[in-house]
């Protein structure tokens, strides 16, 4: 904490007083976001019959400011769309990224699911002979799987024990009460931020 020295102050009324300078702490301080976290994708009881592969599965660990792309990696395997990518479930991502969140050191990744991985797929387009999209996949460490995400690597204080989250996965059904609209390729939204981090 910040100490007043005092010494060197004065006032023009003379001595200066004994407790005329003190330091408070107006807001306590955290520790930053960071380290690793996996997420995890069961694609096993799913019952649309287009997703080629089915298995429970998690990503390598993604470090909590991944870059989006392979692209934005330069293809060294680090990037949100390349951990996605090894999955034996899923085929081609696209994947962005916001910029950092300044009061946490967040970050909200989307990720869209454009083509399935060929386990066979279902079908393949007549002009790039590309997979269909995967349909619709379950949600990204949905509370259903058997297998959880790993937040046990992300860092950073919670000024409410038990009660931050530091990893949230968004997809429509959030948004829509479970209603999805038909034919389209799945979006889900990736965000490492805890809500409860004054930062």
């Amino acid at each position: 904490m910040i100490e007043c020295i005092s010494n060197g102050l004065s006032t023009t009324n003379g001595d200066f007083p004994q407790n005329g300078c003190t330091v408070s702490e107006l807001v306590a301080g955290t520790n930053p976001l960071g380290g690793f976290f996996k997420i995890c994708l069961d694609t096993r009881s799913l019952l649309n019959d287009v997703i080629s592969v089915l298995s429970d599965s998690c990503t390598d660990y993604i470090r909590h400011n991944a870059v989006a792309s392979a692209e934005d990696s330069e293809n060294d395997g680090s990037s949100m769309e390349e951990k996605l990518e090894k999955l034996e479930k899923i085929g081609d991502a696209l994947v962005t990224r916001v910029i950092v969140d300044y009061n946490n050191g967040g970050y909200i990744w989307t990720v869209r699911f454009l083509h399935d991985v060929d386990g066979p797929c279902q079908q393949r387009d007549d002009f790039n002979f590309l997979c269909n999209s995967p349909g619709n996949i379950p949600k990204l460490c949905h509370q259903n799987g058997s297998t959880s995400c790993d937040v046990s690597l992300l860092l950073g204080t919670c000024d409410r024990p038990g009660l931050c989250s530091k990893l949230t996965v968004i997809d429509e059904s959030d948004y829509m009460n479970d209603i999805r609209p038909s034919g389209s390729n799945t979006i889900q939204l990736v965000l490492v931020k805890d809500y409860h981090y004054n930062g």
